[in-house]
């Protein structure tokens, strides 16, 4: 993604915050800084490999325990 495409995406999210809040200015840049985290971090997570899963159990047999009463 180009800076030019973040910063549009970043601007959408604001504008989107803004909308949300009925229009009410003055939270410009707390609007811009929580779309710009939330897009970052949605980038981040996407381009982190997923762990593949492994079993890693040495056994399935459950052992009996005897319960004092």
């Amino acid at each position: 993604m180009t800076q030019e495409e973040l910063h549009r995406k970043i601007a959408e999210r604001a504008y989107f915050y803004f909308l949300q809040r009925g229009g009410e200015h003055g939270h410009d840049l707390d609007d811009w800084l929580r779309a710009e985290r939330e897009i970052l971090a949605e980038m981040e997570k996407k381009s982190k490999p997923k762990a593949r899963r492994t079993s890693s159990r040495k056994s399935t047999t459950r052992r009996k325990t005897t319960r004092k009463r």
